[in-house]
């Protein structure tokens, strides 16, 4: 998915359920490895808090990559700064 970048990130997490372990890409940048959530029935949050620098002031793109993976729905949500 891609995120809009609306004023300065604070924060960004993704909460879902997922299958297996996984490692996030942020505009093509590796973002860290994550292990699966507990079932495919119960989302965890993963945090991107670490990789804000891989973020820009503009269209931003997070992938999620692994080998056949099922996700579950989920969410990003994202905290900006109060100017």
């Amino acid at each position: 998915p891609y995120l809009e970048d609306d004023g300065e990130i604070e924060d960004v997490e993704i909460e879902m359920a997922i299958n297996k372990n996984f490692d996030i890409y942020i505009n093509d940048i590796f973002s860290g490895n994550y292990q699966n959530s507990s079932s495919t029935l119960t989302p965890s949050t993963y945090n991107l808090g670490p990789y804000i620098g891989n973020f820009n002031n503009q269209d931003n793109q997070i992938k999620i990559k692994g080998d056949n993976l099922f996700i579950a729905g989920g969410y990003i949500k994202t905290t900006y700064k109060n100017l």
